[in-house]
């Protein structure tokens, strides 16, 4: 009997019947039944009308997913194997010979052998192919191959021309849309098998052959659409699929309207899903297909005007890829070349989106262009001041990118083919200046066009300063300006070009002006001078960048500060002056190695460049050059470097020391450097610095040179103070770290008598006092007996100033170098003494741990020697070496106090700074020495017109505040006072004193961060970093600038010598920092009432700007839409009603 089937109606019911399909077990064994029917169909596959084959293998095809998996598998392969039987041997000959009667026969089987295909596909998609599943491994993976089975088979069917069997519309989109269509595209929506790429591919040959040749192509323009809108994972692959269709079964409709959809649609602003699903596929569709996509860029470009960043993003991202495309050989550039200008326009113009991350892409899109083979000349002047402009930019991720698109600049810059130079300014900036008078000379007036143009474009650039559209139709001037760059760009595309060559024919073609080809000529000195002033000009912004990039070295970013460090190396390689100025900066993110992954990548990256920059260099160079050369570059790394530098240096020297990166031979070479008389007062002073660093790092090192050190370094006749003072500590550091008060070093009696020669030295030189101090410092640490050694150096001291004295201007040197001695062995002293404390205490504890427990008890009872050793020092401290009748400190302390007390008698400067400093150094030993003479110190530090006097008094002032909090505690006023001291000399070192007491807890900051803040708005740059740097460190502290908030606001309205303009940076500066919303409610709270009861309209005016600083820009706008019921959107939506009402006089007021 031949079947009864009707396919829109089992379409139809099977999805709805699908959960309440199970075998009938009455009917048998699933597994036999299918043998029986496969035994039919493998010799007739047309059996399939037979009612009593087609009844089991529908029930078991409905059943499938109840079924075994061994009958699953088998009952695949029977339809999809029975289904191509039948196409190859029934199906295609009768189509094909036009068999017209048996048309409705095979178009029956074929709807049968397709419904079973339908809920097979159904199936798969229904079921789990989580790979993760270990259960169903193996069962995916057979699948897998059933699923490419069935749509090899499909793939089959849709080639044979079924338009003759279903003669109807609705019958072929049944047939083929819904069939197989619909099946196949809720397959891919699930991911795992969508990842499949065999899957992947036969589902795009079908749904290909189903759109091309059966009219389907509004079927998956739906579908499409669906899938991009709901299922993410499919964007990449839909433009995958659109790429197929266009480039291999030329079918470009269906992308131009999916295209055409995409750019209309519209999003809600809380709906992230659908644009980032969008815009992959768009993205996708560029890499693949940009070309097609080009075509349709005039409906794409309308999403620039969406409010989704991710959409703008993607539009830009294309744009990019189109571009690209087209650069990569000429040939295409110009077939396409009016609309690559614009693509490329519109790039440029999307740098100044409001979305950082659309700024980013744009930026990126235009670093592919600098990689292609067109070159753009053209444009790369441009693209460089667009890439500095945007080093400035707020957002760290913009500045990265501009960052890297100056250096593909760099990196591709066009004019190594005139010039192989690098691109140091003075070289080009010469040359540009010989053939500008060369062409004057040949050709007066051949500049008035250019001052012109150069006049043109000044005021365009100012026009862009103030604001105004930078997408000006182009003048006239631009215009040649335009036409000369293209032909710049023909011109340096050539083969290289000898320029000297070039002046020598002109000059000879330019002697007999009536000769033709004197035009020519001058056309082409032109051409090459034009080249020179665009090199120069591209050299300049790269000097501007450098500048700018100095700045991001201190940046919160690490990966920007790494980016900026190899843009340092790379403006270096190619010879940029001011390089050296941020390669010497970078020094200092040495200490920025810490725990975290990312500190350590900072000093990492540091060592790379500075090894690339100062120790790698030709591999065919020999041990000794190599070495050579690295020892030199060491040395002048120390060259007018500050003491700031050199602590950096000496970090970064120690780390290059545990890589091994300096080697023995290195330091054989630097210890030739410092032997060698002919060298350099330089050189023989960095190679000690640089020694010294490494003795830090290896003991042995200075060890091994001590004798040179003795006498080179520490020679009495020398007068290089510099050199003196590195090698005294060269020579502390052939010491062990771990060594203790018993170590003796070798020739201890030599060094320390050389030492004290050295410090007895007469002379007017100010570097003495340097020298002195690190002099003092090694005798106490070389020493067996400093105490002794200082005493006598002290006794021999004063002899020599109060001995007779021919000249008393010599009295008054020798004077300030006593005073000087004689604070610093005080201070020296102290420490000495502190050290035997520690030395004493440590090998106390190693006797204890050999005591039994009985001496322990005993001890217990008796006390401890540990007790009485700490007792005894600090009285020594506090009462014996400035009040005790035996100490020799004593003696000197009238002497102290009546230089300071009469500055009008000893007026000499020098004396007086070093009677200052000696003073705080003994107020700093004994806070009983501290309490009595704090008033004359402050005294001074208030009346002095000594900057550095007072700058002295502001140092020793921080120290005691360490030493002794309690005294200093009550008069930090005082202190805070020299923040706003007339000399900028001064105003630094207090700043830095604060800052480093504030930010180690030993001042508490209060009504003094108003002081502070003021200090953002100096005049000085230096003091406005050290600001920053402050209020960044006090940010991290526990809400330390929340709770100084208040009292800073009273301090800052209070004066009335700020202006208001300052008043207004300080506030947009400092607010910031303050991050939790609880804390803005509470301070917009404390503000409002500030602002009710304003008496004056400046101080509500005051308090108006800092409540609009203070709340949240978003709760500005929407905290009454959003959060109408909640407390903070109460309060806000209060305060700025009333600040919209204005300032009322307060008799106005209720």
């Amino acid at each position: 009997m031949i079947v009864d089937f009707n396919l829109s109606e089992a379409v139809t019911t099977f999805p709805d019947e699908y959960d309440n399909y199970e075998f009938d077990s009455n009917l048998g064994d699933p597994k036999t039944i299918l043998g029986e029917i496969t035994d039919v169909l493998a010799v007739r596959p047309s059996g399939i009308l037979d009612d009593e084959v087609w009844e089991p293998l529908q029930d078991l095809t409905h059943c499938y997913r109840t079924l075994p998996n061994g009958v699953k598998y088998q009952l695949v392969y029977l339809i999809t194997n029975s289904l191509a039987t039948q196409i190859e041997r029934e199906t295609r000959s009768a189509l094909q010979e036009g068999e017209v009667e048996n048309f409705d026969t095979q178009k029956k089987i074929l709807q049968l052998y397709g419904y079973l295909l339908y809920v097979l596909l159904y199936n798969f998609g229904k079921e789990d192919a989580d790979p993760k599943n270990n259960e169903l491994k193996t069962h995916i993976k057979k699948t897998n191959d059933l699923i490419e089975s069935c749509l090899g088979t499909v793939s089959m069917l849709l080639s044979l021309r079924l338009s003759l069997l279903f003669q109807t519309t609705p019958e072929h989109n049944m047939f083929v849309g819904n069939l197989f269509l619909n099946p196949i595209n809720a397959l891919l929506e699930n991911q795992y098998r969508a990842k499949e790429g065999n899957i992947k591919m036969y589902s795009f040959k079908v749904i290909c052959l189903a759109v091309k040749y059966h009219g389907q192509a509004s079927h998956m323009h739906n579908a499409i659409i669906q899938h991009l809108t709901y299922f993410p994972h499919l964007s990449p692959m839909m433009a995958e699929l659109l790429q197929v269709l266009t480039d291999h079964y030329e079918f470009p409709q269906l992308t131009d309207g999916i295209l055409k959809d995409v750019s209309a649609k519209k999003f809600n602003e809380n709906d992230t899903t659908g644009p980032k699903s969008i815009s992959a596929f768009l993205i996708k569709l560029s890499e693949m297909s940009p070309l097609t996509m080009m075509n349709q860029m005039s409906s794409i470009s309308e999403l620039l005007d969406s409010n989704s960043f991710t959409l703008r993003c993607a539009v830009v991202e294309c744009v990019g890829n189109i571009i690209s495309t087209l650069a990569k050989s000429q040939e295409e550039y110009d077939q396409h070349k009016d609309s690559a200008g614009d693509y490329i326009s519109l790039l440029e113009e999307r740098l100044l989106d409001a979305n950082p991350f659309v700024r980013s892409r744009a930026l990126q899109g235009l670093i592919k262009l600098t990689q292609m083979q067109v070159k753009f000349v053209n444009r790369r002047l441009r693209w460089t001041k667009l890439a500095v402009r945007h080093l400035e930019d707020r957002s760290g991720l913009v500045r990265r990118n501009a960052i890297k698109f100056l250096s593909h600049l760099i990196m591709s810059h066009p004019y190594s083919a005139i010039n192989d130079e690098r691109l140091e300014y003075e070289a080009w900036n010469g040359k540009l200046e010989l053939l500008t008078e060369k062409l004057k000379e040949l050709q007066p007036d051949i500049f008035d066009d250019e001052e012109e143009n150069d006049e043109e474009e000044n005021d365009e650039e100012e026009k862009e300063d103030e604001g105004e559209d930078e997408n000006e139709e182009p003048t006239d001037g631009d215009e040649e300006k335009m036409d000369e760059d293209k032909i710049d760009e023909e011109k340096i595309d050539e083969d290289k070009i000898d320029e000297d060559k070039i002046v020598e024919e002109d000059e000879a073609a330019a002697s007999a002006s009536s000769d033709p080809s004197h035009t020519s000529a001058v056309h082409r000195l032109f051409l090459t001078w034009q080249i020179y002033k665009d090199c120069t000009t591209f050299i300049q912004l790269l000097e501007k960048s450098a500048d700018l990039c100095c700045e991001l070295l201190h940046s919160k970013s690490k990966i920007e500060v790494i980016e900026v460090m190899s843009y340092f190396v790379l403006l270096d390689a190619y010879g940029i002056s001011n390089s050296a100025k941020g390669i010497k900066q970078m020094l200092h993110l040495v200490w920025m190695k810490g725990s975290n992954d990312e500190g350590n990548q900072v000093v990492d990256k540091l060592i790379e460049c500075y090894e690339s920059l100062y120790l790698n260099g030709p591999p065919t160079d020999t041990m000794l050059q190599k070495a050579t050369r690295i020892a030199k570059s060491l040395v002048e790394i120390t060259y007018g470097a500050s003491m700031a530098d050199l602590a950096s240096l000496e970090k970064l020297i120690g780390e290059f020391y545990e890589k091994q990166l300096i080697g023995e031979d290195v330091v054989n070479v630097l210890w030739n450097i410092f032997r060698q008389q002919s060298d350099s007062r330089e050189s023989r002073r960095g190679s000690i610095i640089v020694l010294g660093m490494l003795a830090l790092a290896n003991y042995e090192i200075s060890l091994k040179g001590l004798d040179l050190i003795l006498d080179i370094g520490l020679d009495p006749k020398s007068d290089d103070w510099i050199l003196t003072s590195f090698s005294c500590i060269a020579l502390r550091r052939a010491i062990p770290a771990k060594a203790g008060t018993t170590y003796r070093m070798a020739k201890e009696d030599e060094t320390v008598e050389k030492l004290t020669t050295i410090l007895l030295k007469y002379t007017t030189d100010g570097q003495w006092f340097g020298m002195a101090e690190e002099a003092l410092n090694s005798i106490y640490a070389i020493s067996a007996h400093p105490d002794d050694v200082a005493t006598n150096l002290l006794r021999e001291k004063t002899r020599a100033v109060f001995g007779e004295q021919e000249d008393e201007s010599d009295q008054v040197v020798e004077l300030s170098q006593l005073l000087f001695l004689i604070g610093h062995i005080g201070l020296k002293t102290v420490i000495y003494l502190e050290k035997c404390e520690a030395e004493f205490k440590k090998k106390k504890i190693v006797a204890e741990n050999k005591k039994n427990k009985q001496d322990n008890e005993l001890d217990m009872i008796g006390g401890t020697n540990e007790d009485d050793f700490s007792d005894a020092v600090q009285a020594i401290k506090e009462k014996e070496l400035l009040y005790g009748e035996k100490s020799l400190l004593a003696q000197y302390v009238p002497l102290v106090k009546e230089v300071v007390s009469h500055q009008e008698e000893y007026n000499d400067s020098r004396l007086q700074r070093q009677a200052i400093l000696c003073m705080c150094k003994m107020m700093c030993i004994s806070p009983r020495f501290c309490e009595s003479n704090l008033g004359l110190l402050l005294s001074v530090m208030e009346n002095s017109d000594d900057p550095i006097v007072r700058s002295n008094a502001v140092l020793g002032l921080g120290d005691m505040a360490v030493c002794f909090n309690s005294i200093i505690d009550t008069n930090k006023n005082y202190l805070y006072e020299r923040l706003q001291d007339p000399d900028l000399m001064v105003q630094r070192t207090c700043l830095m004193t604060v800052t480093f007491l504030i930010l180690a807890g030993q001042v508490k900051v209060k009504g003094q961060l108003a002081q502070m803040a003021k200090l953002y708005v100096n005049e000085d740059p230096a003091i406005v970093d050290m600001c920053k740097l402050f209020f960044t460190e006090l940010a991290t502290k526990d809400n330390a600038i929340y709770n100084g908030f208040m009292d800073m606001y009273s301090g800052l309205t209070a004066d009335d010598q700020l202006p208001e303009k300052d008043f207004k940076e300080i506030i947009k500066f400092v607010v910031p920092f303050i991050q939790k919303d609880r804390h803005k409610q509470q301070l917009a709270s404390k503000l409002y009432q500030r602002l009710l009861k304003a008496d004056s309209e400046e101080a509500w005016h005051q308090a108006a700007f800092v409540i609009r600083e203070v709340i949240p820009r978003q709760d500005t706008i929407g905290a009454s839409r959003r959060d109408k019921e909640s407390a903070k959107g109460k309060l806000y939506n209060e305060i700025l009603e009333t600040i919209g009402k204005g300032f009322e006089n307060p008799e106005q007021r209720e």
